[in-house]
């Protein structure tokens, strides 16, 4: 709803002051409200992305006396047997 008074707010995006029409303004533009709803869905993604992250983390953890290391060595030399055989007829 408006009114005839004007009420002197702040925006909370820019910071700039600016006269609201209504008590429950708060921003002084809609370029200003469109960038803070794009910054507040992006802080949502990134806090999602975050708890899924460490979720990943969580359960990607080696077993107990299990070497990654051996893993990746193992996986290198599988890789280079692989690329021997293609360059090698035996």
């Amino acid at each position: 709803m408006s009114s005839n008074i004007l009420i002197k707010r702040v925006c909370q995006y820019c910071g700039n002051e600016f006269s609201a029409k209504t008590t429950v303004t708060r921003y002084c533009s809609h370029v200003c409200n469109n960038k803070a709803y794009k910054l507040r869905l992006r802080n949502k993604k990134m806090v999602e992305y975050d708890v899924k992250l460490q979720a990943d983390k969580e359960q990607s953890k080696p077993l107990a006396g299990q070497s990654v290391y051996l893993c990746k060595r193992g996986c290198f030399f599988i890789t280079m047997q692989f690329k021997n055989d293609l360059f090698f007829d035996k």
